[in-house]
């Protein structure tokens, strides 16, 4: 609820500049997204909301993930030992966080059509429940996938990012922020140790199922 607002605000700046660029054929992203709305594929308003949508997403999504690997790290410090003496492990070790951690545990979809799964009929029009959370440890993909393992040899194969025509666009950029805020992270840390003085409150009023800390405290030695 505290986000409406902001949200809000980023919606309107978004609209301002894309009205502003309306005419302005050398913008090529805006040219685009106006032969978009002309040809009748989105309406202004789904524009401003998927650009909003977009920007607000690629930041909450992308600091669950470092929250849940900073965490992980201060409560094993040995892994932290084996990333330092191993960088090349890094990517595993994101790519494991990803799937145990998955940043949306939740997405609502709605049916373009009848589909059937496992015997139940998912009626054209239907809203769905998605859980690539649940997905993420499936038995039947990932050996103990309730167990955090940076080597197993199929961790890229999470659901974090999507998949098909919903995969993340942002998901090359993701990486390499966190790629880049865990090496530098890991290089220059002996120990991480948590801020006693104040406990961990994980997220509670999204509705989509983030995973991460509502604030965070690591000391760095």
């Amino acid at each position: 609820p505290a986000a409406i607002e902001p949200l809000l605000d980023l919606m309107i700046a978004f609209a301002e500049q894309l009205k502003a660029a309306h005419d302005s054929p050398e913008h090529h992203s805006i040219f685009v997204f106006k032969n978009a709305i002309e040809t009748g594929k989105v309406t202004f308003t789904e524009m401003i909301m998927a650009g909003a949508f977009i920007l607000f997403a690629g930041y909450e999504t992308t600091t669950s993930v470092l929250s849940n690997c900073f965490v992980h790290l201060a409560n094993h410090p040995k892994l932290l030992h084996d990333l330092k003496s191993n960088p090349d492990k890094i990517e595993d070790f994101i790519e494991e966080s990803l799937r145990y951690y998955t940043p949306v545990g939740r997405f609502l979809r709605r049916a373009k059509k009848d589909v059937e799964i496992s015997g139940t009929i998912i009626p054209k029009g239907g809203i769905v429940i998605l859980m690539p959370g649940a997905a993420n440890t499936d038995p039947d993909k990932f050996e103990n996938g309730c167990t955090f393992d940076i080597n197993r040899n199929n961790n890229r194969q999470h659901l974090s990012f999507g998949k098909g025509v919903h995969f993340c666009i942002g998901a090359p950029l993701a990486r390499m922020q966190v790629t880049l805020a865990l090496r530098a992270l890991i290089h220059r840390a002996t120990s991480l140790h948590m801020d006693q003085t104040r406990p961990l409150k994980m997220v509670t009023d999204r509705d989509n199922g983030i995973l991460r800390f509502e604030s965070l405290r690591v000391k760095v030695d």
